[in-house]
């Protein structure tokens, strides 16, 4: 037993949990449970387990979960794609589901809910590559981008910043033509997600062939694109202007301008 415990708080996901608890100042509960957070019934038993969350900060209202690899790519060691569980569904499907079920139930219990990806770091492998310095700035923007760090201008200029946000003309055209139609009804974030990826690939279409295209439909298309992208923005209650420059921070971190300038090379081969 002693080893296994060993390995887990060397993990990855110890290891941002340290991260976000020096930047918040503040140690989580790992592996925190809800009562109402819970998976699905287990035919055998006829219980639903408790769902645990990786961190929570009671006193920010805050969830912080960290997204391995096999939260989204196919993974056969950890999905497990011959054996069934309690859903019905192979465990990598089953870890989906649990995922969906996290981002829906915690915010309706009005607790924020933050995913740090593996991804948002460079990578040695499926691991990883630490830098603690660097990784720091990379959970501190992060966290910045949902007002979470106790820097009192930040969160007034993200407060003043909503209000600016939502008086935008684009917004308020947008608003106002969903609103006539209620269409507001279909669009789930879900739906949003899905209907920017079509309009992308109508974008894409523009090129198939050569670089010779319709400069109007181009146009049209990439607005089509930016149109869900501001309804999705909205739907999650986020300014899209602030992720922009948020992620741009995570960025600018792993590609150093030195580093990085007139190359196309990913950030873990710099």
């Amino acid at each position: 037993m002693l080893p296994i415990m060993a390995g887990r708080a060397n993990s990855d996901e110890h290891y941002v949990l340290d991260l976000c608890d020096q930047v918040i100042g503040a140690k989580c509960s790992r592996q925190h449970r809800f009562e109402w957070l819970r998976g699905d019934t287990s035919p055998a038993t006829g219980r639903r387990v408790a769902l645990p969350v990786d961190g929570y900060w009671e006193a920010e209202r805050l969830v912080v979960e960290f997204a391995e690899s096999q939260h989204t790519e196919v993974t056969p060691h950890f999905d497990k794609p011959d054996v069934l569980t309690v859903s019905g569904v192979h465990r990598g499907m089953q870890r989906a589901l649990y995922d969906d079920r996290r981002r829906l139930l915690i915010p309706e219990h009005g607790l924020r809910l933050v995913t740090i990806s593996a991804t948002d770091f460079p990578l040695k492998g499926r691991t990883i590559d630490r830098d603690r310095d660097r990784d720091l700035e990379i959970v501190s923007a992060i966290l910045k981008r949902e007002s979470l760090i106790c820097d009192p201008e930040h969160r007034e200029g993200r407060e003043q910043g909503s209000d600016e946000h939502e008086r935008r003309p684009v917004h308020t055209a947008l608003s106002q033509f969903v609103a006539e139609r209620d269409w507001d009804r279909f669009h789930s974030p879900e739906n949003l997600a899905k209907s920017i990826s079509i309009e992308a690939g109508e974008l894409l279409e523009c090129f198939q062939w050569d670089d010779s295209t319709d400069h109007a439909r181009v146009t049209e298309e990439l607005a089509d694109v930016l149109t869900y992208c501001l309804l999705l923005a909205d739907k999650l209650d986020v300014d899209a202007d602030q992720i922009v420059l948020d992620k741009l921070e995570v960025t600018r971190v792993k590609y150093p301008a030195d580093q990085s300038r007139g190359r196309s090379t990913k950030y873990d081969q710099l």
